[in-house]
């Protein structure tokens, strides 16, 4: 009975513990009616070469060392880059190694390849992709020489974009529930270290400890990946082959009109070939009947002559 009382006061900070969780989970999904909240001041981000946002212009890192979430540092940010690269189909293949043999030469905590495919179907049509996450500064060099590896390759740099996410209020938001969760496993461990009393309490105990300690850790693998999508981007690279005949050349509509051509006499032919597949049983059974029928007629014309 006096475990049972002791009891009481945890169970009430268990129950507003999770009041709490649900009602910064109904502010966080937006459903609140109180007024917004200030809007933080402007992020500084410059324009780089490519249109896209100056990653190293803003401020980055707001979890401190101990693993809190320091309140006086600008938005926390993840960045995900994207480019598509066109070159000659034979320059296709090289051009993707080199940038793979870049990422495996900065080493794993520097770049880390996630994926890759190269397709090459025995056309005048290839192509490739490759999927990275690197260091901010890493990255931003390899964008930079984009292009050069491009042109050295005989093709372009297409296109190249980037995609932001903010995270701060996440981030903030988990860590602020790890904390507390933290706060409840140490007062659930102390009571268990000292008090002794009826089994079905202590188990009672134990299991709220158990869903604690779950809940614990799988909100720190949760921060650990938004951490990860802060301090590493991600960016995806695209590579296309391109036509003998540029679509931009003068001779463009020759071109075009000579693939033409070529094609609609190949489906002629192609036509002509099932044509002749499709008659040819027909043709081995009707031959003989007509050849049959047609001396069938000539005997009766030559017995009416001979008659008359």
């Amino acid at each position: 009975m006096r475990l049972s009382m002791r009891i009481l006061p945890l169970a009430a900070s268990v129950f507003l513990l999770a009041a709490c969780d649900e009602a910064a989970d109904f502010a966080a999904s937006g459903k609140n009616f109180a007024p917004p909240p200030p809007a933080p001041s402007p992020v500084a981000a410059d324009v780089d070469s490519f249109g896209g946002l100056a990653e190293s212009n803003v401020r980055r890192g707001a979890i401190g060392q101990d693993g809190g979430v320091r309140p006086d540092v600008g938005a926390m940010l993840a960045y995900s880059y994207d480019a598509q690269l066109v070159a000659p189909s034979g320059a296709i293949k090289s051009l993707m190694d080199g940038h793979l043999a870049a990422c495996d030469s900065a080493g794993f905590a520097t770049c880390q390849l996630l994926n890759s495919s190269f397709n090459d179907d025995d056309s005048n049509q290839v192509y490739g992709s490759i999927y990275v996450r690197a260091a901010p500064g890493w990255l931003a060099q390899f964008r930079i020489n984009l292009e050069a590896d491009a042109q050295s390759a005989g093709g372009k740099l297409r296109r190249q974009g980037v995609n932001v996410e903010d995270l701060t209020t996440q981030i903030v938001d988990v860590e602020a529930r790890l904390n507390a969760k933290r706060t409840l496993r140490d007062r659930l461990q102390n009571l268990l270290e000292r008090q002794s009393g009826d089994v079905g309490d202590l188990l009672e105990v134990e299991r709220e400890l158990a869903r604690v300690i779950a809940d614990l850790d799988a909100s720190q693998a949760q921060l650990a990946a938004m951490r990860q999508r802060v301090d590493m981007s991600t960016m995806s690279v695209s590579y296309y082959s391109k036509s003998t005949v540029e679509s931009g050349s003068v001779f463009a509509p020759l071109g075009a009109a000579i693939r033409d051509f070529v094609g609609i006499l190949v489906f002629a032919v192609a036509v002509i070939i099932r044509t002749t597949a499709f008659l040819i049983p027909f043709a081995a059974i009707l031959t003989p009947l007509i050849w049959w029928l047609a001396r069938q007629w000539r005997k009766r014309r030559a017995r009416r002559r001979a008659a008359a």
